[in-house]
């Protein structure tokens, strides 16, 4: 996943400090002194993910920037993230309400601009994740904030009042996520939702998060036993939601990866990757278990065994891919000389 960040600092020896340590979370790295030549760069199409900006500049200060970037309609949205030698409290104050991320000391780059930037990649990419959350909440005013939250992202999230509700769409539906309140309307709650969920033979991993005004430790020990992956006391707060969003639709594509391929080396494992059929493994576990069944109940089983006739002439005459192309075509019938043939069973 590509990452743009576009750093604005005069002064040499910082923008190369500075570049050490974006490096290690960004792709693509724009180094300009002056407003002019950021905005330049942005009016080419070089739209970046975040902005860090000295706070004086060749040409003007971070506020003329932040300006300019006011008028700019396609970067109006994007962070800007101011570094200052200054501890000026109303230099600071000042920025934030202009906009700013985020003001960091120019003496604490080294330990905090880190940090920052790992929490703010997180942020990138959950707006670029795709995924399908349902969110369970009786209170519109949680809805409405939690939709805010993730307008800006790729996530399709999907409301609902009641458990009933939600679990009708979630058996009708792949889900990545699933946010709920604990005290919810109809009679049902949060707990029962994930109960719900966890008896789910197919689909009962699906990550859940609670969100509870009652926060004890007894019922985290009750969402936990029955379930849930994780909780956030409300009011909740946004980058807390963020965060685990993230973490937990990036832990659910991870786990769909490996089943995916759990499957595949499953089907190696017990079908023939020439016709597609059972093979000698599965046919024997299963007819072992059959006549093991009818000799517990006492009943007659029969077996049928079926072969290709003349099947070496057709190797012999039209050659190995000629035969395996027999095959393919013969599989579906449930006919295989290969299959049957390799199968010795005797009844005890």
């Amino acid at each position: 996943m590509m990452r743009k960040i576009l750093v604005i600092l005069p002064v040499t020896f910082l923008r190369k400090l500075v570049e050490d340590i974006l490096k290690n979370y960004f792709h693509d790295i724009s180094l300009v002194a002056t407003v002019k030549e950021a905005l330049s760069l942005i009016k080419a199409g070089q739209i970046p993910d975040l902005i860090i900006s000295s706070y004086i500049l060749e040409d003007g200060d971070v506020f003329d920037l932040l300006e300019a970037l006011e008028k700019e309609q396609k970067i109006q949205k994007v962070p800007v993230l101011l570094l200052t030698s200054e501890e000026d409290p109303e230099l600071i104050e000042r920025a934030l309400k202009k906009g700013v991320l985020e003001v960091i000391l120019k003496k604490d780059i080294p330990k905090k601009l880190p940090k920052v930037l790992k929490h703010f990649v997180r942020i990138i990419e959950l707006q670029k994740l795709e995924g399908t959350i349902i969110y369970v909440e009786d209170a519109n005013l949680y809805v409405k904030f939690l939709t805010q939250i993730l307008d800006e992202t790729k996530l399709k999230v999907f409301s609902f009042q009641t458990v009933e509700e939600a679990l009708k769409f979630f058996e009708q539906n792949d889900i990545d996520l699933v946010i709920a309140d604990y005290v919810l309307g109809g009679g049902d709650s949060g707990l029962d939702l994930v109960r719900s969920i966890r008896e789910h033979p197919e689909k009962g991993d699906v990550p859940i998060i609670v969100l509870t005004g009652y926060d004890t430790p007894a019922r985290r020990i009750e969402l936990f036993k029955a379930g849930a992956d994780d909780y956030i006391p409300k009011p909740p707060l946004k980058e807390e939601i963020l965060i685990k969003v993230f973490n937990y639709l990036t832990k659910k594509k991870v786990l769909d990866r490996l089943k995916e391929k759990i499957r595949e080396l499953e089907s190696l494992y017990i079908k023939d990757p020439l016709t597609g059929l059972y093979n000698r493994n599965v046919i024997e576990d299963f007819l072992l278990k059959e006549f093991e069944r009818a000799k517990r109940y006492n009943y007659d089983i029969g077996f049928i065994m079926a072969d290709l006739d003349r099947f070496k002439e057709i190797n012999d005459k039209f050659g190995h891919l000629t035969g395996t192309l027999v095959k393919r075509i013969v599989s579906p019938y449930k006919i295989s000389s290969q299959t049957f043939a390799s199968i010795r069973i005797k009844q005890t």
